[in-house]
């Protein structure tokens, strides 16, 4: 027979263990008519009883509480039942790691962090976690508590819907039931970005290597995470095209082009680096992140993220004249739906093309299109007559979305040339 006994405010009871053993453990309450139920539940459970030796060898072990015990089978057969289901459930827990190691080919490290964090705040560390918990209703009810705005939200799920596709592949789950909750309806495309005066005053107020990181940010909107990876061998000086090693999408594996201000920050950098040397070595993904807060908080730049970089060079682009085509192979972008969609509004007229008036450049605007144009031609093997259409403004000259009439909008070109250049 189980007995009880009290030990620092705190009653313990005895646990029968398979075959003729006995362990005491903690019921965690000081209420001495609760514990003695838990006994008589042991009396029940242990060889005199039904003789449940997988709930009893769980308390052993210490798996499982006597509390938690005690709750199940105070609701009944079906409490105990789904509790016996629960122990013989395999757990997520040592997965989580593994998931994230199997993503390191083929997502950026900063992305996997983020996924961690996300994956993390479901399934606690350092916590059994049967994986029959990971279901609709569970991560329908984990989404909605998430404190922060629909975006984020979206990456949550995201990150959760990577975690359960490994789990299928590892034939521990049916189907992912992450993907039977609905998305957070996406929020309005952020629009934050600073003029041309305003970067130079930003790149300026940073140290080294962070002045090159956001001046390469802001010349070519490439993300940060491709910055990072960044060689010297990446970078040809001669077309100042850069392979930016993007992760997203396939698409985000391409070709930049660096706008002409920002390459003496560039050239400095990689003066003295070997081919195969890392551009910015030692640099943390959040390291650059805190010099960009610490520089606009220094300059009075309110709401803007270094993530706006991106924001910054499109709108810069579209506004000297350079095609929604291009624009969207600069960012990593499959097509050009989401720059048409953003960016569409600061496309210039064609006095502006023509004056120059459309840019932070002292150049014409269709001078620094077709210099973007040509480089990005030329690097992607285009024919010799080609390129050189590119260099003729006349010809290559962009129209709105009402004269192409049938145009799905943003700026658009009649001249072959520059469209087999940025396919």
């Amino acid at each position: 027979m189980s007995t009880i006994y009290q030990r620092g405010g705190v009653y313990y009871v005895g646990v029968p263990t398979h075959p003729d053993g006995w362990v005491k453990r903690s019921t965690g309450t000081k209420n001495r008519a609760l514990a003695a139920s838990m006994a008589r539940m042991m009396d029940e459970l242990g060889p005199r009883g039904h003789r449940d030796w997988k709930l009893l060898d769980a308390l052993k072990v210490g798996t499982m509480s006597v509390a938690r015990l005690h709750d199940a089978y105070e609701s009944g057969p079906t409490g105990l039942d789904a509790l016996k289901a629960e122990i013989n459930d395999v757990d997520a827990q040592p997965f989580v790691p593994e998931w994230l190691k199997s993503l390191d080919d083929h997502v950026a490290l900063d992305t996997i962090q983020h996924y961690g964090t996300h994956v993390r705040s479901f399934i606690p560390a350092a916590e059994r976690f049967p994986i029959s918990r990971i279901s609709r209703a569970e991560l329908s009810k984990w989404l909605s508590s998430r404190e922060c705005g629909p975006s984020t939200k979206r990456k949550y799920r995201a990150a959760m819907s990577s975690f359960c596709e490994y789990l299928i592949s590892l034939e521990l789950l049916a189907f992912n039931p992450m993907l039977q909750v609905k998305a957070p309806k996406a929020s309005a495309p952020r629009m934050r970005y600073l003029e041309h005066h305003e970067v130079i005053r930003l790149v300026e107020a940073q140290d080294e290597p962070h002045r090159t990181i956001s001046a390469l940010m802001h010349a070519t909107g490439m993300e940060i995470s491709a910055i990072l990876r960044l060689t010297r061998g990446d970078i040809d000086t001669e077309t100042w095209m850069v392979r930016a090693h993007g992760t997203k999408t396939n698409s985000r594996d391409r070709q930049a082009y660096v706008m002409e201000w920002a390459r003496p920050y560039l050239q400095r950098q990689i003066s003295t680096l070997l081919p195969s040397a890392v551009v910015f070595k030692g640099v943390t993904r959040w390291a650059p992140t805190k010099s960009h807060s610490r520089a606009c908080t220094e300059l009075g730049i309110t709401n803007c993220t270094l993530r706006d970089s991106r924001h910054t060079f499109a709108v810069n682009a579209t506004k000297a004249g350079v095609p929604a085509e291009i624009i969207a192979a600069q960012l990593g972008h499959a097509d050009t739906q989401m720059v048409n969609r953003v960016y569409a509004r600061f496309q210039p007229s064609r006095a502006e093309l023509a004056s120059g008036s459309s840019g932070p450049m002292t150049e014409p605007a269709s001078t620094r299109a077709h210099e973007m144009l040509k480089s990005l031609g030329s690097l992607r093997g285009s024919r010799a007559e080609t390129r050189g259409s590119l260099l003729n403004t006349e010809s290559a000259k962009t129209f709105t979305s009402n004269e192409l009439g049938n145009s799905r909008g943003g700026t658009r070109t009649r001249d072959p040339g520059i469209m087999s250049a940025v396919l």
